[in-house]
């Protein structure tokens, strides 16, 4: 929580700092404020891979006997790590097949409701046009949620969860997952509002709704998945989201914006129409999967218990 939060303070200052700065001319070619901007904020992450690289151990595996088999143990080889790596892909694929009931819901509904989730990188080009609020200026009012509602949010979902696991529910994490989401729905109205305080009042409950949403999201999809088999079917959950909801999505509000409508000026409808459809129909895919999770959850107790 804390991550997103600082990041839109810094940005907000490396915003006022380079945006508009005059271009550098250097060796290779000429730098734009825009362009340093990516320099600037990408150059630590090179400094984390390597700190995590070299400082970060390999946890020990606590697995459930008889979950999934086929599972090899750690290759002799790197021609054996590579063979092995293929073989635990189609592992993971083949559980996700046995248990399909299950599994479908939870990649469906990420794989529709990322399909709207693009139309975000497209808010500061709706906020310029429609407002004239610059980037720097949304950076900077985006701190106030992302340091109060999002960590409030985090411990609403926690407490939630752990409610109802206490009560019985073995669907807990799943459930509070679409709590999060119908609270979250109000907010795909926010570009439809007259004035700029209330388009950021009511996105500030997508804030929200992550701090409540995002943690039990990703403990439900751990709880159904194997220890084996965790690494490569986490890796395929954040490809569909990294790949389809951040690199693809935003095309279709560009789509939308440019072949469809045909005005810049309506931009505000080509990030509604995608929120609007994909939305609802991955909290309805979620929710149909809401009973084989619970089964799902019961028979790997039993088989832990076991």
């Amino acid at each position: 929580m804390a991550g997103p939060a600082i990041s839109l303070l810094i940005s907000y200052f490396v915003l006022k700092a380079f945006l508009d700065m005059p271009p550098i001319h250097a060796a290779f070619g000429v730098i734009h404020g825009w362009q340093l901007i990516f320099i600037v904020v990408g150059l630590p992450g090179l400094l984390i891979a390597l700190l995590m690289a070299f400082t970060m151990p390999e946890p020990a595996r606590h697995t459930i006997p008889d979950q999934v088999a086929g599972f090899g143990g750690k290759p002799a080889s790197f021609a054996a790590g590579l063979t092995s790596w293929f073989t635990d892909f189609g592992l993971a694929l083949g559980y996700i097949g046995k248990h399909w009931k299950v599994f479908a819901p939870m990649f469906g509904s990420l794989f529709v409701g990322s399909l709207g989730a693009g139309a975000a990188a497209f808010m500061p080009m709706f906020y310029q046009r429609q407002f004239g609020w610059g980037p720097a200026q949304l950076a900077g009012l985006n701190v106030i949620p992302a340091f109060v509602l999002m960590p409030i949010g985090l411990f609403v979902g926690v407490w939630l969860a752990e409610f109802l696991a206490r009560k019985g529910r073995d669907d807990a994490a799943l459930l509070t997952q679409i709590i999060a989401r119908l609270i979250a729905l109000p907010g795909m109205f926010a570009v439809m509002m007259p004035n700029p305080w209330l388009v950021w009042g009511f996105g500030t409950l997508a804030m929200f709704s992550i701090g409540i949403g995002g943690p039990s999201q990703n403990a439900a999809f751990q709880i159904v998945t194997p220890t084996e088999l965790r690494g490569k079917m986490t890796a395929l959950y954040l490809f569909i989201y990294s790949v389809i909801g951040v690199a693809f999505s935003p095309v279709i509000t560009g789509f939308i914006s440019d072949f469809i409508l045909h005005d810049e000026s309506k931009l505000r409808w080509a990030i509604f129409v995608p929120a609007l459809i994909f939305g609802p129909i991955s909290l309805i895919i979620t929710l149909l999967g809401l009973k084989p999770y619970e089964r799902e959850v019961k028979r790997l107790k039993a088989l832990e218990g076991r």
